[in-house]
């Protein structure tokens, strides 16, 4: 299906703009536009949808893991998770992501405050960043694998290191870069290579600049680790020569439109649902029957319960003819029984047959080697001679690693596995880990 684009690409505080036809997989008249005001209507063209790609130097990217896949489950805990790794308040910020691979997830994330300009842009329709968006344009001209590669972006003074291997998002480094310090990247290269996994990955380099800088840290980084670092040409896909590395970003920005599952940081659904009245009538008797029906089942609700509650009372007293055939009525059932149950308690520990010792003190060293800065919560512990379980809530997944990984320095405890992990309304991890003596 053939679709006409415009996109719009920041670079060093100025814009740059590119129109052209999207036909299957490739790129058609390709027209450039530099230095031009993307909020003035004059320079984005009637009709045609507007893709923005931002400079990676104003956002976070964020790798994630998860013991569960699916974009709905990911997007309830996705805020909590960053709101514990970035260095600003998540309500700041506008985030999205993308799932690659079982659990492993990225995470972009950006300012509100480089949004808001951009959504009074005539057409918007999708916001991302040049890493981002340039390697999904690679993928989608076929000049990078789809799922085994080493992909390594400059923009500026920015650097982005994404690894994948079989199809799962491995490796993601961003950090400060020039052509005086790029320690910090061949510490990443470094990194990669340790890992046999990455032996045989090919590598690839874009940099949204064109300059004999990246050439010549290409040459070094070959020499360096004798690996080969594959630069990807757009004259390979457009055949008139001269145009600039940025459209990559510009291509890769305008695929939003074809994939939904690329990273958006727009949020059309912030602009409202625009019902008709036939629809929001629907929606309103759709609302109404709902809660007739909630408010039938809460009679029945309440009803079994008063039915239940009835039986329960007159039970309580079978129950103590039986145990008690020879005791007079009482009222109090429940205070009886408890106060029995003490009496036996207390025969039993007094003749040693009862020694809460020992799982006292596995608790207290549990709750020892539990770094103090993680908010949790035990609701439940229990142990034998033969096994123990804790049950609790916390703020994160990662926090319920953390206690998993105290408990595995205590001497005594073996095979800890973490049996349940679900969120709670009130967004809290509810968990429960086992172990063996």
């Amino acid at each position: 299906m053939k679709r006409e684009i415009t996109s719009v690409v920041k670079l060093r505080d100025e814009w740059h703009g590119a129109s052209f036809l999207l036909d299957k997989n490739s790129v058609k008249n390709v027209k450039i536009y530099n230095n031009i005001n993307p909020y003035n209507s004059t320079n984005i063209r009637n009709n045609v949808p507007v893709y923005a790609s931002l400079e990676t130097s104003s956002s976070y990217f964020v790798h994630l893991k998860f013991p569960f896949t699916g974009k709905r489950r990911i997007e309830l805990v996705l805020n909590g998770e960053l709101s514990n790794i970035l260095p600003v308040e998540i309500n700041n910020v506008v985030v999205d992501f993308k799932e690659i691979g079982k659990g492993n997830v990225l995470a972009v994330a950006l300012p509100k405050e480089d949004t808001v300009g951009l959504k009074t842009v005539k057409n918007i329709k999708g916001i991302t960043v040049n890493a981002i968006a340039t390697l999904h344009a690679l993928k989608w001209l076929n000049s990078i694998p789809q799922n085994d590669f080493v992909f390594i972006y400059i923009d500026g003074n920015n650097a982005t290191v994404i690894a994948q291997r079989k199809g799962n998002l491995h490796y993601l480094r961003q950090f400060y870069y020039s052509k005086e310090n790029t320690a910090n990247l061949y510490a990443a290269i470094s990194e990669i290579k340790e890992e046999n996994e990455f032996i045989s990955v090919p590598y690839y380099i874009v940099s949204i600049f064109e300059d004999g800088d990246v050439k010549t840290l290409k040459e070094d980084i070959e020499k360096k680790y004798s690996i080969k670092i594959n630069t990807p040409s757009l004259q390979q896909h457009i055949t008139t020569d001269g145009y600039p590395n940025w459209l990559w970003a510009a291509i890769g920005a305008s695929l939003i439109t074809v994939d939904s599952n690329e990273i958006n940081l727009l949020h059309q659904k912030e602009k409202g649902m625009g019902l008709s009245h036939e629809i929001l009538f629907k929606w309103l008797g759709g609302l109404a029957a709902l809660s007739t029906l909630i408010f039938i089942m809460f009679f029945l609700n309440l009803h079994f319960k008063e039915k239940t509650y009835r039986f329960f009372a007159t039970e309580q007293q079978n129950i103590y003819k039986t145990v008690f055939p020879k005791s007079p009525p009482i009222k109090d059932v429940v205070s009886v029984f408890r106060d029995k149950i003490s009496i036996i308690d207390r025969e039993l520990v007094g003749a040693g047959t009862i020694n809460t010792a020992p799982a006292l003190k596995i608790l207290a060293e549990i709750s020892a080697k539990i770094d103090k800065q993680i908010d949790v919560k035990l609701n439940e512990f229990v142990c034998d001679e033969n096994e123990l379980s804790i049950s609790g809530t916390t703020v994160s997944f990662m926090a319920v690693e953390k206690i998993k990984a105290a408990m595995e320095e205590i001497r005594d405890i073996k095979n800890i596995e973490i049996q349940n992990l679900d969120m709670t309304q009130g967004k809290q991890i509810k968990f429960k880990i086992k172990g063996k003596f």
